[in-house]
């Protein structure tokens, strides 16, 4: 096991908006899955936790509240700037923008639609 970490649920108040601002910002299609509290979106092809691949899914699970006092969790992402620039029209803000860490890469700061923050880091 290369991460202790493999799986990451995003909580949401409008399980629907919160699918297209993933969509948009990521590129990528989400699978629903399930029904109330037992509600997923993912997107499968990018979990595989034996190969250390964190996956993540956005949930209807009412029991976890979106908001930025949680945990922060950072996504990886290829073009810091592609994906910024997608923020706002899904309906999100950025925090902070794209902001240099020396030889660790670039790392940025967003609230999603659902108003969890959620951080980005990219090597260039």
């Amino acid at each position: 096991m290369n991460h202790q970490i493999t799986w990451i649920s995003i909580p949401t108040t409008d399980f629907d908006r919160a699918v297209i601002f993933y969509g948009t910002v990521t590129g990528k299609d989400f699978k629903v899955q399930g029904e109330g509290d037992e509600k997923m979106a993912t997107s499968i092809a990018d979990s595989d936790w034996e190969k250390g691949v964190i996956g993540f899914g956005i949930t209807g699970d009412s029991t976890i509240k979106p908001g930025a006092e949680g945990v922060r969790v950072y996504l990886a992402v290829e073009d810091m700037e592609g994906f910024l620039g997608k923020v706002a029209g899904a309906g999100g803000e950025i925090i902070t923008p794209k902001s240099a860490m020396g030889e660790m890469g670039f790392w940025a700061l967003i609230k999603d639609s659902e108003g969890n923050q959620v951080g980005l880091h990219s090597k260039a």
